[in-house]
């Protein structure tokens, strides 16, 4: 089955619950993505790269803390994968009780040929 969003085809999706200190590893193909998360009081959310090599790819969500949640409107490029297809990512956070991390997640992949 093909889930199709947009222009986008549905790569991979997934809910992870975590305690807001753990860091998350994706392994997709021969590049591992390393999503960590930081809270600093007084500041907006933000996404920072903190390492981008050829297999590696490191974020630092940071302040993603509300307990209502926060999400971003449009997928972002994370990735190109070795065949041509380009990886983008969409989530949503929650915080429960200031300890535990919702991170919703769905990777799509667009290709370069629009297939």
């Amino acid at each position: 089955m093909d889930v199709l969003v947009g222009d986008f085809l549905v790569y991979s999706s997934g809910v992870l619950v975590l305690s807001s200190e753990k860091t998350i590893t994706m392994k997709i193909e021969d590049t591992d993505f390393i999503f960590d998360f930081k809270d600093d009081e007084d500041t907006s959310p933000l996404i920072k790269i903190v390492e981008s090599t050829e297999n590696r790819c490191h974020l630092t969500f940071s302040n993603f803390s509300s307990p209502l949640g926060t999400s971003i409107k449009e997928p972002i490029l994370i990735a190109s994968l070795d065949n041509g297809d380009s990886l983008y990512l969409q989530f949503a956070i929650t915080t429960i009780n200031k300890v535990i991390k919702v991170f919703q997640y769905t990777l799509y992949k667009s290709t370069k040929n629009g297939k």
